[in-house]
């Protein structure tokens, strides 16, 4: 779920990144820090009855505008990367980047929307107006439940080649592995598995694979942790590293994505190409998950 919203959204952008000829940094930079508050300024000065944030707001941008002529795009690029140490540093209460990206950047914003716009249709006296306002949060309740009814129902992960894990667990680790899961079954082990991984590991595009990392160690970290804890146990399971897509409706959600990064010059095409996850096998079944999109 969390990977498929953040997967729309990044999309999304993209796509309006291509339409008007920019990059991704700079359009993430300029609807959330301009246009999706200029709305929450208008929404907050219908209110207070004076236009002061909206005036506010305008005197900013136009500063920033000013002091970044002949090179607004670097800036974009250094506010991007600033917001992206900003949604990292929630790892300290256990949200991953895609995570805290899909709460901070998507849950909030809307629930800012829901307050301003409840606000503004209880002072709203002309009919046609609240009649819009109702319309519009319905559709945006509407929008969110088949976000949820794609994601449970239509979204699925696809494996195209699978992996034994290639790391070596620290001894201290280990050791916690081993008396942490004594007695677990097998799906016991696998959210073990998925909190010790979100816990060890903090998201970066580029890491270590034991301190931090992306979706493939994400994914290395959680299915050596299962194989240790299942051996531990006498389990006749064994988790394998899958990588592969993510399919939404038919639609491969990778491709699409990055065919769109690539046409805008994102140097992190490559990286969603495709999609790291584990696959455990057992006599009986087979399950697959995710941990790049759980928290610890």
């Amino acid at each position: 779920m969390v990977n498929l919203i953040f997967a729309l959204v990044a999309g999304a952008l993209y796509l309006m990144a291509s339409a008007f000829g920019t990059t991704y940094n700079a359009i993430n930079i300029i609807v959330y820090y301009f246009i999706i508050p200029v709305t929450w300024t208008l929404m907050a000065d219908y209110l207070i009855g004076k236009p002061v944030l909206s005036a506010l707001l305008a005197v900013i941008w136009i500063a920033i505008i000013i002091a970044t002529l002949g090179h607004f795009q670097t800036w974009c690029d250094t506010a991007f990367r600033l917001s992206q140490d900003f949604l990292l540093w929630f790892k300290r209460i256990g949200w991953n980047y895609y995570v805290s990206s899909v709460i901070i950047c998507v849950i909030l914003p809307l629930a800012i929307y829901g307050v301003l716009g409840w606000f503004c249709v209880q002072k709203a006296s002309w009919p046609v107006v609240r009649l819009c306002a109702i319309g519009i949060g319905a559709f945006c309740v509407i929008m969110l439940i088949g976000v949820w009814i794609t994601a449970k129902f239509g979204t699925r992960l696809e494996s195209t080649s699978q992996y034994n894990p290639n790391i070596i667990i620290p001894h201290e680790l280990s050791s916690k592995i081993h008396s942490e899961t004594k007695g677990m079954n097998v799906d016991e082990i696998i959210d073990y598995a998925e909190r010790k991984t979100c816990e060890q590991l903090s998201f970066t595009f580029h890491g270590d694979g034991i301190h931090s990392g992306n979706c493939v160690d994400y994914a290395n970290m959680c299915a050596a942790i299962c194989n240790q804890a299942f051996g531990a146990n006498g389990i006749d399971a064994h988790a394998l590293r899958s990588k592969g897509i993510i399919k939404m409706f038919g639609i491969d959600l990778c491709s699409y994505i990055s065919s769109r990064m690539r046409k805008g010059g994102s140097p992190l095409a490559g990286f969603f190409a495709d999609h790291d996850f584990v696959t455990i096998s057992t006599p009986q079944y087979s399950i697959v998950t995710d941990p790049s999109c759980q928290t610890a």
